[in-house]
């Protein structure tokens, strides 16, 4: 039975003459535009500003970012199914090894970040206005009688955002 903790060494899809691709994560140049290298030469990679490990591809002097988690999967697994993303089974974004990878939906991708605690909703939000304690408060008032038209001048938001906070729409989790 393989070791699939043993490194595996595939041709990245597009620079195939070029760059080859663990099943580690790890990117390494094989060759430069002129001559093929003696030895590989591992690549560094950054952090996008979304926490991702990227890579800078070269080919005809042009340098290019590439997510490392896709070309870890579109070389061992394949080109992205129609209307599929990228997922990390652990939640990790910048654990890439293949173990870890699979192409999913953007709704389990959704479902994932639900369940590894990533999701942005509340005051988590950076686009929110409200906090839980003013949502508690509108639920209060609207519990005595106020309407949804004044209760979305008191807070500042729209009226169907009020409508949503009461019928739990929005705000579900408080």
């Amino acid at each position: 039975m393989p070791d699939i903790d043993a490194e595996q060494w595939k041709p990245v899809v597009g620079f195939e003459e070029l760059y080859e691709v663990s099943n580690l994560g790890t990117i390494r140049a094989i060759a430069t535009r002129i001559k093929k290298r003696l030895t590989p030469r591992t690549l560094k990679m950054q952090t996008s500003k979304k926490g991702y490990r990227t890579v800078r591809l070269c080919c005809n002097y042009r340098k290019t970012s590439f997510l490392v988690h896709r070309i870890v999967l579109h070389a061992f697994v394949g080109p992205p199914p129609k209307g599929c993303e990228t997922g990390h089974y652990d939640g990790n974004r910048t654990n890439n090894k293949l173990s870890n990878l699979r192409w999913i939906t953007s709704s389990e991708n959704e479902a994932d970040k639900q369940r590894h605690g990533r999701m942005q909703y509340g005051e988590r939000n950076h686009q929110a206005k409200l906090t839980a304690a003013k949502v508690l408060t509108i639920r209060l008032l609207c519990g005595r009688g106020e309407t949804a038209t004044k209760l979305a001048r008191c807070f500042g938001v729209a009226r169907m955002s009020i409508c949503r906070v009461i019928s739990r729409e929005t705000w579900k989790h408080v």
